[in-house]
């Protein structure tokens, strides 16, 4: 026997072979591989998971699911293909009996095809390492926020029969409204005749060529607007406004023309109300119902009416002509039934909603010095403080808490002028017996009373123990002590409940006409100031804690508490130690803090004036703080208490309730969250009685309110938790920079910025004033003056570390150059700079000018409240 026939397997031990392994491992493969797929062709499958042939070729999956599909059937295929090769390889090693070049061949395709078998295998076990979804076969779709949609007719029949919104979206039956659209005819399409005027209607024949067919009704040519969708979470808080022109104008002179607001709860006016009969409709869609608003060709539901550029084809025969057709298509000016031709997109998120009479909506959420930036001086007419967010799930409508704002409105620019408050009802932590009644004279009320009333604290303040019962000051015995500090914790009070002047997501008018038949006046909407006018407008939020205003001393005299000639006013928290142990401090009588709501200064006040050497008496000064008062002192100091000042009185009734303001003329106010110890040099209100050696008309503070209030947290400066109470613009920076302690050595102060992105603060350290002298002799060098400059960033050459040296540089300083503001522990760190010395807070201050974009806008004002240097 030869070594070929040896070696050679015999044919039927070759068929054997294959036919075992046929049987134990292709046969069920294959078996199971073809039935699987073809139940996955034949079967009920949902429209979102396990995917059909029809599901992909219409076009209603997402990306997503598409690519899980192409990746499932791609490894499938090449499984398939591997075994019809091993199956095609083993016939031919069955065949192949006495010829070893076959043989040989067919054992090469074996061995190649379970290595791609092994390739196929460990790619898909890498896919599913990275994207485990390949492994389930019935994905769930998540809701998606899709917005607000606009509808043709003919897509909002197709999506009431239960069309797919993406095809719909292809067919261009639909329109997503994700952004303002200023001219709509260049997204929508031009304006083609959709009815015509006469004949029931119907389409003349040559409408191009009849001098007698006129157009009742155009819309747009690629989406006939028809209905709005309201559709999920975005939708919920979208409100769309549609206006009679292009870039968001108005037909001034036709009143019928105004904008018109739509949101899912149907057409609403400016204020957010809805119109009676005007309520939106539902529609299920794959189960989801969502709100679908029907714009009617009536007049004022969605379109106008006014003179407009259109084409003369009906709308169905321009959809149908080509590109050269459409622009050869005459074009007609006539006055009729039209689209919006722009289209808003707002929604109703927390914060200061101001209207024109016009119905011109701005909105706000922080502090705009200039209303003239936002094309809307003077033309604020009425407000809406919103601090819900509207929630609407099917029929469920809900409101959460989505911000705690209040508005102070200003009649000139920057914050100045006459003021008023506009304030929302709350309900303050810790709320109780806290707010003190007073008098019409600013005084508070004792809880001594009979049929005639309440007396006064001055009343019943020095009972038993005054020696000069009616001449001032008075003279109280020692004893004056007890019942003082008696009289003046035994104050009647109210519970602490802020009605405030402005409902809750209800437009009020900012005029109130008291002569007029005006339903939404009342005198208490008074109470919080008075305006003619609005421009510019400061923003905050309140705070719970009401205790967060513990401290304002409002004092007579420049300089505050420290200056021995000032009569201080000082209000405490009530429930405060200091303002419960009344202890007698020279020069100050302490009041219960005005929370919420204006009173006025107390026209007469016994403020201690200290004890009398020779007799032992306690001595009272009968003081007057209307119209005098030139500084302010806020505790705490991180912008956490908000103070007005009103140049005006407020006028109350016989039952102790407000009645008006003094003066015809709305005077003057100012607000503030930080001390201020020169009025009279800083703020208008302080401008007032004898200022500068003039003797000045202008009345000053004659009445106070303070608000606790909620600073804005700096979240995007690295390094830096500070506040922002919201005083400046966007792109701009303003430091004070006060010297209180000046010496011949040193000078003294604080600085702080003030940005869109919060309150910065420091100690200051410069040198001391020396006539401005920038020599090195002994008499040199100094300070700087004060007064108002501007200055910007400036950028150094890199450091030994490679770190960008930034400073910030004062412009245009008298007699000097290269003035920055840069870190220094003592005035040898200096030549004339001003040094910031607490750790950190150069690098803070200079990230918060970068994060506001003002690196070249910061305006600088240094202030003395030294008084002669």
């Amino acid at each position: 026997m030869s070594y070929e026939s040896k070696t050679k397997p015999s044919f039927k031990k070759k068929f054997f072979l294959f036919f075992l392994f046929f049987l134990l491992f292709l046969l069920p493969t294959t078996n199971y591989l073809l039935l699987t797929n073809c139940f996955a062709l034949e079967g009920d499958y949902p429209k979102i998971g396990a995917l059909t042939i029809e599901q992909v070729t219409k076009k209603t999956v997402d990306p997503t699911h598409l690519m899980k599909f192409a990746s499932n059937w791609v490894i499938a295929i090449a499984v398939l293909m591997i075994f019809v090769n091993i199956i095609y390889a083993g016939i031919a090693y069955v065949l192949s009996s006495g010829k070893p070049n076959s043989v040989l061949k067919a054992r090469t395709r074996i061995k190649n095809s379970f290595v791609g078998l092994f390739i196929v295998a460990f790619s898909y076990l890498i896919l599913l390492t990275l994207n485990p979804q390949l492994s389930i076969f019935q994905l769930e779709r998540k809701s998606v926020p899709v917005g607000v949609l606009l509808l043709s007719e003919q897509g909002y029949t197709h999506l009431k029969e239960g069309a797919d919104v993406l095809d719909l979206l292809s067919e261009e039956e639909v329109y997503p409204l994700t952004h303002d659209i200023s001219d709509a005819s260049g997204v929508l399409g031009d304006l083609a005749v959709q009815a015509w005027a006469g004949a029931g209607g119907l389409v003349p024949t040559l409408p191009t060529g009849s001098q007698t067919a006129t157009a009742a009704i155009v819309n747009f040519s690629k989406t006939p607007l028809y209905a709005i969708v309201f559709w999920g979470e975005m939708g919920d808080d979208s409100r769309v406004v549609f206006y009679p022109k292009a870039n968001f104008e108005k037909n001034k002179d036709q009143a019928e023309n105004k904008p018109v607001y739509f949101d899912k709860r149907g057409q609403v006016n400016e204020q957010g109300e809805v119109i009676s009969g005007k309520q939106a409709q539902t529609v299920n869609v794959g189960g989801l119902v969502v709100p679908v608003v029907v714009i009617s060709t009536v007049l004022g539901d969605g379109f106008f009416k006014s003179e407009v550029d259109f084409k003369t084809a009906s709308l169905t025969t321009y959809q149908s002509f080509s590109a050269k057709e459409k622009e050869s298509t005459e074009t007609a000016k006539r006055l009729v039934l039209h689209p919006p031709l722009s289209i808003a997109l707002k929604v109703y998120s927390p914060g200061i909603y101001l209207y024109s009479l016009d119905n011109e909506e701005l909105y706000l959420n922080q502090s705009a010095p200039d209303l003239r930036d936002y094309n809307f001086d003077q033309q604020a007419y009425s407000i809406r403080v919103q601090n819900t967010k509207r929630l609407l799930s099917g029929s469920l409508n809900k409101t959460i808490l989505g911000g705690k704002y209040f508005a102070v409105l200003f009649s000139d620019f920057r914050y100045t002028g006459s003021s008023k408050v506009f304030f929302p009802k709350i309900q303050a932590e810790g709320s109780g017996d806290t707010v003190a009644l007073v008098d019409s004279k600013g005084v508070p009320l004792s809880n001594k009373c009979d049929h005639q009333g309440c007396k006064n604290v001055n009343e019943v303040l020095f009972t038993g123990t005054v020696s000069n019962q009616t001449l001032d000051p008075r003279v109280a015995l020692p004893s004056v002590q007890e019942v003082y500090q008696k009289a003046m914790t035994d104050i009647k009070y109210k519970e602490l409940n802020p009605k405030g002047n402005a409902p809750e997501n209800k437009a009020i008018n900012i005029f109130p006409n008291k002569k007029s038949q005006d339903p939404v006046y009342e005198p208490s909407i008074e109470r919080y100031g008075e305006l003619a006018s609005v421009s510019s407008v400061r923003i905050f939020q309140y705070e719970d804690d009401y205790s967060a205003c513990s401290k304002i001393v409002l004092c007579t005299q420049e300089g505050g508490s420290k200056n021995p000639d000032s009569k201080c006013l000082v209000y405490l928290d009530p429930n405060s130690s200091e303002f419960k142990e009344q202890k007698l401090v020279e020069n100050q009588v302490k009041y219960p803090m005005p929370l919420y709501e204006p009173i006025n200064l107390p026209q007469e006040a016994y403020v201690f004036g200290g004890i009398n050497n020779l007799s032992g008496y306690y001595i009272f000064n009968l003081v007057s703080f209307s119209d005098s008062i030139k500084s302010i002192e806020i505790e705490p100091t991180d912008g956490k208490c908000l103070v007005g000042l009103f140049s005006n009185v407020l006028k109350f009734d016989n039952a102790n309730n407000f009645k008006s303001w003094d003066n015809e003329t709305t005077g003057v106010s100012n607000f503030f969250t930080q001390t201020t110890l020169t009025l009279t040099q800083s703020s208008e209100i302080g401008k007032c009685g004898r200022a500068g050696g003039i003797l000045k008309n202008q009345p000053c503070a004659s009445a106070v309110v303070a608000f606790p209030i909620e600073p804005v947290v700096i979240t995007n400066v690295a390094g830096y938790g500070g506040a922002y109470t919201g005083s400046v613009g966007v792109g701009e920076a303003s430091i004070t920079i006060r010297r209180t302690g000046c010496s011949s050595s040193r000078t003294e102060g604080s600085l702080t910025l003030e940005t869109t992105q919060g309150l910065v603060g420091s100690a200051t350290l410069e040198l001391p004033w020396k006539n401005n002298d920038n020599s090195e002799s002994p008499t040199g060098p100094s300070a700087i003056p004060s007064g108002s400059y501007t200055g910007f960033m400036r950028y150094d050459a890199h450091d030994g570390h490679n770190n960008v040296v930034r400073r910030i540089q004062l412009n245009s300083v008298p007699n000097r150059g290269g003035i920055q503001i840069h870190s220094g522990a003592n005035v040898g760190d200096t030549e004339g700079c001003i040094l910031v010395t607490e750790a950190g807070k150069e690098e803070d201050i200079e990230k918060a000018v970068i994060a506001a974009g003002a690196q070249k806008n910061i305006k600088i004002s240094i202030i003395n409240e030294c008084g002669s240097w």
